[in-house]
């Protein structure tokens, strides 16, 4: 199953939440929506498919503003496409491609029961089964408590993954279905869902060369419990099975890849930087602070009507054709820069002529009565004070300082904001030289991401 981290790192230039997918197997498909202000806005696409981590990264959030992520997609899995080598389950049990080895059980030959690695079974019996055991309490509906108990190898501090299929009969369990302490993770009985159940459980141990101990598979006290295909990988072992298309195994028998939805709603989180931003969506590392009071003015907004009047011949009365809304907001904003460096990280996050991501403080977008926006900056002029030459110069002086007029026009948002180097605007700019181009290809920015997304399936 799925499953999301969210980051909000306001610290980072700019700031950003950094939303992470993860999965044992391999998404078909993912789609990812900020929920900010009860509206839900699409942010990414999974632009490839057959991958086991999707990261986006969104700039867009409003800051000092709780955000969720709705992240919803398949995750997939195909026939297998190689074999085992070796006995079942066993430490030479291999998974190999190619002649080269890619899977290796770590636990020492655990089953059957005569390989001796089962014992501590109290309170009950044993009886093998193909490729496992069965175990039953002695008095059915005692608290009787039968443990069949693996000791643990000797593995170094790291990434590991649990697996075993369990089949049942009862319904009065123990606290846990498998205990194993602090090194393997301990399975509640909440976490059956099904009979048969198979349970691939992800965990980590910081402790180095760990020996000794026992894996404690449990039993019902009210009927019996078969665990087989018991295993016990690196995660990087793992996740080459899965990159083979290897949803499950037993013995040497396999079962056909399966496919299953998700659909998660993260926790709240919340980006809360000390100053707003103007951030370059293309190349964030080009974006800008907006410390308080660098910005120094705004001109009038305003918003310009697209209804075309049409003058009818004998009468007095015009007609007005409606074409939608408005047009979006256009004002001339200006700022203050003190420094030559502030001034070249302007320069360098206008030059290109990309669209600016005018994202405030909650406070300011509040007592500006303006919400984060996307525009496009037109002709840029930059007004110096007057000259004057110190002995001793430096950044606190007014020869250093400049104030610009930004004219803006509030643009469209991008359907999929920055997420990795698959699509964006530069990418955009690579294939179409200019946005006369761009509006001349596409009528909607939903037509642009209908494009990126057949283009990097090809």
């Amino acid at each position: 199953m799925a499953d999301v981290n969210v980051v909000a790192d306001s610290t980072a230039q700019p700031p950003v939440n950094e939303i992470s997918v993860n999965s044992l197997g391999l998404f078909d498909s993912i789609q990812i929506s900020r929920i900010q202000d009860n509206v839900e806005t699409l942010i990414r696409s999974q632009p490839n498919k057959g991958v086991s981590n999707a990261l986006a990264y969104d700039y867009e959030a409003k800051y000092g503003i709780p955000v969720q992520y709705h992240v919803t997609g398949i995750e997939k899995n195909t026939s297998l496409s190689s074999t085992w080598s070796g006995t079942a389950n066993a430490s030479s049990s291999t998974l190999s491609k190619d002649g080269s080895v890619v899977a290796t059980n770590l636990l020492v030959n655990p089953n059957p029961r005569s390989s001796g690695k089962f014992n501590s079974i109290a309170n009950g019996t044993v009886v093998d089964v193909d490729n496992g055991v069965r175990l039953t309490p002695t008095n059915v509906g005692t608290k009787a408590n039968v443990n069949m108990s693996i000791p643990k190898p000797v593995i170094p501090a790291g990434d590991y993954v649990l697996v075993a299929s369990l089949k049942y009969s009862g319904s009065t369990w123990y606290d846990y279905v498998v205990y194993c302490g602090d090194v393997y993770p301990n399975i509640p009985t909440s976490s059956l869902t099904s009979n048969p159940q198979n349970f691939v459980i992800p965990f980590t141990t910081s402790r180095d060369g760990v020996s000794g101990g026992n894996v404690q598979f449990k039993t019902p006290y009210d009927g019996w419990a078969e665990w087989s295909n018991i295993g016990l990988f690196t995660a990087s072992d793992w996740q080459a099975m899965q990159s083979l298309d290897i949803d499950w195994f037993s013995g040497d028998s396999y079962v056909l890849g399966s496919t299953s939805q998700f659909d998660i709603l993260t926790d709240p989180v919340a980006l809360t930087p000390q100053y707003g931003w103007l951030i370059h969506p293309a190349n964030p590392a080009k974006s800008m602070q907006l410390p308080r009071g660098r910005i120094t003015g705004f001109t009038d907004i305003g918003r310009a009507a697209n209804a075309t009047r049409h003058d009818v011949m004998g009468a007095s009365l015009p007609v007005y054709t409606i074409n939608g809304s408005r047009f979006g907001m256009e004002f001339t904003l200006e700022l203050k820069t003190r420094s030559f460096d502030e001034e070249s990280m302007l320069w360098a996050l206008l030059n290109d002529q990309i669209p600016v991501l005018i994202n405030w403080l909650d406070a300011d977008a509040q007592r500006l009565n303006l919400s984060p926006m996307f525009v496009q900056v037109g002709d840029v002029t930059q007004a110096r004070f007057v000259q004057q030459v110190y002995a001793d110069s430096d950044e606190s002086y007014p020869d250093h300082w400049r104030t610009w007029q930004l004219p803006c026009v509030q643009i469209q948002s991008p359907a999929i904001s920055q997420q990795t180097a698959v699509w964006t605007y530069l990418g955009l700019l690579n294939e179409q030289s200019s946005y006369l181009n761009v509006q001349a290809a596409y009528a909607t920015y939903a037509d642009v991401q209908a494009h990126s997304l057949e283009a990097s399936n090809v």
